[in-house]
């Protein structure tokens, strides 16, 4: 009985050691916060990237590693890395890249007009780096000739064209849902995919590290102020306005900047479509107008004749990144701290930040 009892006791102990082993790992392995859709997690052979689309649920699996694991699921996509080349056809990538110091490995992009980074346009005018065009008619044969390890892409709920073709050609497609995230940081999180797939994590989690604190610092900075000005975003684009639904990250930059955005409780993550006369019943008076897409008063009333019925336009508080609109696509996803500090200063100008306006300017 004695022995039977110690035996007992050791495997409580083991059992034990064994449960707080595991809490541990599975504490340590996941290396995303904020995102909802980009997930990953340091195994023993290798690194497993999750990408969830959040609209229906659709999962892609990949494994990084330098050489194939010896085991692997079906659903699963081995890529090795470091990655030597890339395809980057979602606007953001050229912008996370360079933090990372790694535009070197971009072979191509979707538009060359939309490239705000110097050395880059400077590559592609030197026929180093190919401009493909809108990714949707993206030439299989071009994609092939390139023999980059990956191509990202903006996923709008379906595969990229001849995703398989590619695949068993050697690139393989990676969708990008940064743009479906909750929470500017969530966005930005999307640099430590870019780490991975470089060898380069240790300097994507440092910058994000940074980012991260600053955005709070500032996010603090509006915590105090009950009396939060009122704020419209978007324009009409035909018949329909266009603006950020409420669980977007950009009306969680709203509210961190310290304003009330008239449809913050409304759902979704992408864009909200009102006619215009809702959207005036409703935001006649606002006090701020944001992103309307256009760089000047005058152009805004030509494109908009009904602009003039809003107080934001009659006063003037009208502020948009149109004036350098390539640097916005390409760096606010990995600058939200810069976007934050824009829309405080804007909202409440009485709150000194770090830097001037960044992003964005008002329109006159």
């Amino acid at each position: 009985m004695k022995c039977f009892f110690y035996v007992l006791i050791v495997f409580y102990l083991v059992s034990c050691s064994n449960e707080k082993h595991q809490e541990r790992s599975s504490t340590q392995t996941e290396k995303t916060i904020y995102s909802k859709t980009l997930s990953i997690q340091e195994l023993e052979e290798g690194t497993r990237v999750l990408i969830t689309d959040p609209d229906n649920g659709k999962r892609w699996k990949f494994i990084l590693h330098h050489s194939q694991p010896n085991q692997i699921n079906k659903d699963e996509i081995w890529i090795k890395t470091p990655i030597k080349s890339i395809i980057a056809l979602s606007g953001t990538d050229v912008g996370m890249l360079s933090k990372i110091g790694k535009l070197s490995i971009i072979k191509g992009v979707a538009n060359s007009k939309y490239i705000f980074s110097a050395e880059l346009k400077k590559c592609i005018k030197n026929g180093k780096v190919v401009s493909y065009g809108d990714q949707e008619a993206v030439l299989f044969e071009k994609i092939i000739q390139s023999k980059s390890n990956v191509l990202t892409y903006s996923c709008f709920g379906k595969k990229f064209p001849h995703a398989d073709q590619l695949k068993q050609a050697g690139t393989i497609c990676i969708p990008v849902f940064d743009w479906k995230e909750t929470h500017p940081l969530g966005k930005a999180e999307w640099i430590k995919l870019y780490g991975y797939l470089t060898d380069r994590d240790l300097q994507s989690k440092t910058y994000f590290e940074t980012i991260d604190s600053d955005y709070k610092r500032l996010a603090k900075l509006t915590e105090k102020y009950s009396n939060k000005p009122t704020v419209i975003s978007g324009n009409m684009m035909g018949n329909i306005w266009f603006c950020p639904a409420g669980d977007s990250y950009f009306s969680q930059l709203i509210a961190d900047a310290g304003a009330n955005y008239t449809y913050q409780s409304t759902k979704g993550t992408g864009s909200l479509s009102y006619s215009l006369e809702k959207i005036t019943s409703e935001n006649k008076d606002v006090e701020f107008w944001i992103n309307p897409g256009i760089t000047s008063l005058n152009n805004l009333i030509a494109a908009n004749p009904k602009a003039g019925f809003f107080t934001a336009y009659k006063n003037k508080r009208i502020y948009c990144y149109s004036s350098n609109m390539d640097k916005y696509w390409e760096q606010a996803a990995i600058e939200p701290h810069h976007l934050l500090s824009d829309l405080i200063q804007i909202f409440h100008p009485e709150i000194k930040t770090k830097h001037p306006l960044y992003f964005y300017s008002q329109l006159n």
